[in-house]
């Protein structure tokens, strides 16, 4: 197996559509898309579900919330993408305007301009890492700043339901997307992310080397 992470958008569809002997590889050699620039990371929404599944989530009648710097987010489009697939009642994405998709991007999301209004209802909150280079396109000059407007904050953590789970892609910027006291929350699922990731990257590869 090939496993690709690369900066381009297309690159590992590009590979995929190659010659094996072009890329190094014999017949049969599987392509693994590790993350590819700013359109999709499969085996993180993959795990992403996984979690959401094994915390006990129902797809039907689901709300997810995902926050933060969508326009950027490779995560942000193949959660989606899977959320839809899977039957998930609602997708919504927040997020200051310079960081959200362009219009017309991402048709399955509701689009909000509002991170209180976004996580009305919410059941499942996804954070975003914002990096913070970014954040200086933004009308917020530090990540205290963003923080306070676009942040997942402790106060707006304390008015979602008890059954409300949090989810971030890592590595987590606390204090800027996230505060701190919520990654380490009972509520927090971020940890369960990491460990489900070993195990369904794990199936990933004997799935395709060994096959189903």
């Amino acid at each position: 197996a090939i496993v690709l992470r690369h900066p381009d958008d297309r690159a590992a569809h590009e590979l995929a559509a190659r010659p094996f002997a072009a890329c190094g590889a014999g017949p049969g050699t599987s392509i693994v898309n590790a993350g590819s620039g700013c359109l999709a990371h499969p085996s993180q929404a993959l795990l992403d579900a996984a979690t959401l599944a094994a915390a006990g989530c129902r797809w039907e009648g689901l709300r997810v919330v995902l926050i933060g710097d969508i326009r950027h987010s490779r995560v942000a489009r193949s959660d989606i993408a899977l959320f839809e697939r899977l039957g998930v009642a609602e997708i919504r994405i927040a997020g200051p305007a310079e960081l959200m998709p362009g219009a017309g991007e991402l048709p399955a999301a509701l689009r909000f301009d509002d991170l209180d209004a976004a996580l009305a209802g919410a059941d499942v909150v996804v954070c975003l890492r914002i990096q913070r280079e970014r954040i200086a396109v933004t009308a917020y000059p530090d990540g205290e700043s963003y923080h306070r407007r676009w942040g997942l904050t402790g106060e707006r953590f304390d008015r979602l339901g008890e059954s409300v789970r949090v989810l971030h892609p890592g590595p987590v910027n606390r204090g800027v997307e996230i505060a701190p006291e919520i990654v380490d929350s009972p509520r927090s699922l971020i940890l369960e992310q990491v460990r489900t990731g070993v195990h369904l990257r794990t199936a990933v590869f004997e799935w395709l080397i060994h096959g189903p």
